[in-house]
């Protein structure tokens, strides 16, 4: 029997003393966000100051609240192709109330985050005596850390207190959930994003730090004192603590320069560098959104944005962005569940995400029913809410959509006689045919 496979109880109480990191997967934390980046100031960021960057917060707010709002379905296939919903499984139950401090919309948002922050998301759960999954809870990425052991996967968790994890332990990959971004090496541990826009973001905070230093501190009128006399160290510094005191700040704005000694005051003027400091901000905006495939109006940049160009603009970000991230989060909780995808799955309701375009949503459910494609309930449920009518639940085709090959061969209720002077069949047959050679006569003319 594998390790894996033994009870989470007696797996505990084994204690696993010696299992084998899997390569890089604790020195590439350290390395690429050292823990005292956010006093140092540069590139690349730790992650703390990642966040303080807005475009980076902004990004991964949206993704991730995006994914977290869609419901999440669990269907079971049938012999004839389609499925049913099956509405209260053991599945969608621990969804709907993963814990009792948190929601579904919580635990996938905390997931997701963490997967575009850090490269990598966790969930652990705890199962009942049936081995299924009965509470779930969001780890902290670096309270999570992948091992092979005997070429079996494991994870050594820190105290967590609201998982109820009192002590340091190490668990199977049975009981983790581990949703993952860009995998490098061994393909178990993930890369965050952040690494691709690590001098972006450290861009744009300086800029940020420089404008706040700019309009904070700058003195008015803004610019240099200068003189032909001789000043030693000490009369040099009094000077210029005294001209902060008096002028430095923007609280010191507007007050009259006293000047002294033979100084002379000479105005500064804003360098091409100081002037494009608002375009060098939008192109570190810009990066970073292009690291998480984001279009730029999303995360605030809206110069692009036309009048009427959301609908447009959402079905681009499910295109560009938004549709793998749920691909690969369904396939991972199908896996993690264990289920046949053959026979039953769970998907995420993405139809959701645009609920809000009205007149497209309208448009093509009228089309989907006058087509023959979906009964008028199933348009009324997904178009507006509305509830089911009486003989709404059969699809519907207009009589005079017939094949080709049926022209003139449409046969009449019985007891309904042909209008008068209708042309019998062979007279439509000749008729046509009459009408094809007179048409290939004149194209060979």
């Amino acid at each position: 029997m594998k390790l894996s496979q033994l009870p989470g109880s007696l797996l505990r109480a084994l204690r696993i003393r010696e299992p084998l990191p899997i390569p890089g997967a604790s020195s590439y934390m350290t390395m690429v966000w050292p823990d005292n980046a956010f006093q140092l100031g540069s590139a690349p960021p730790g992650y703390n100051f990642a966040l303080s960057n807005s475009a980076v917060f902004a990004a991964i707010d949206r993704i991730s609240s995006d994914i977290a709002k869609i419901p999440l379905r669990h269907w079971k296939r049938r012999a004839d192709g389609g499925r049913d919903e099956i509405v209260n499984s053991q599945i969608v139950q621990v969804w709907r109330k993963p814990n009792p401090h948190q929601t579904q919309f919580d635990v996938i948002k905390a997931l997701v985050a963490s997967q575009l922050y850090r490269g990598n998301g966790y969930i652990y759960s705890t199962l009942n005596g049936r081995n299924q999954v009965v509470e779930m809870y969001p780890l902290a990425s670096d309270k999570c850390i992948p091992y092979v052991y005997r070429s079996e996967v494991f994870y050594r968790l820190a105290v967590d207190q609201l998982a109820d994890i009192q002590v340091s332990e190490m668990v199977p990959a049975r009981y983790i959930l581990h949703h993952r971004m860009l995998t490098y090496g061994s393909g178990i541990l993930g890369m965050s994003p952040l690494v691709a826009a690590a001098a972006s973001i450290s861009t744009g905070t300086n800029i940020q730090n420089y404008g706040a230093s700019f309009f904070g501190n700058a003195a008015r009128p803004s610019g240099y004192l200068t003189t032909a006399n001789k000043l030693d160290r000490q009369k040099a510094e009094e000077i210029g603590k005294r001209w902060r005191d008096n002028y430095a700040g923007s609280s010191n704005a507007g007050k009259t320069a006293v000047l002294e000694q033979g100084l002379e005051y000479k105005q500064v003027v804003l360098t091409a560098v100081d002037s494009q400091m608002i375009e060098q901000l939008k192109y570190t905006t810009d990066d970073v959104a292009r690291v998480f495939q984001l279009p730029g109006p999303l995360i605030g940049d809206i110069s692009t944005l036309a009048a009427r160009g959301v609908e447009s603009l959402m079905r681009v970000y499910y295109s560009l962005c938004l549709g793998a991230h749920f691909e690969s989060l369904q396939a991972r909780i199908n896996a993690f569940f264990e289920l046949d995808t053959t026979k039953e799955f769970v998907e995420f309701d993405t139809d959701e995400l645009f609920k809000t375009d009205l007149d497209i949503r309208t448009t093509s459910w009228a089309k989907a029913v006058q087509g023959g494609l979906a009964t008028p309930n199933e348009g009324r449920a997904a178009a507006f809410y509305f509830n089911p009518v009486e003989g709404g639940d059969q699809v519907f085709m207009q009589q005079q959509m017939i094949p080709l090959t049926m022209l003139g061969h449409v046969s009449l209720p019985p007891g309904v006689a042909p209008p008068p002077g209708t042309p019998s069949p062979d007279e439509v047959k000749s008729a046509l045919a009459a009408e094809a050679r007179r048409r290939l006569a004149r194209w060979a003319a």
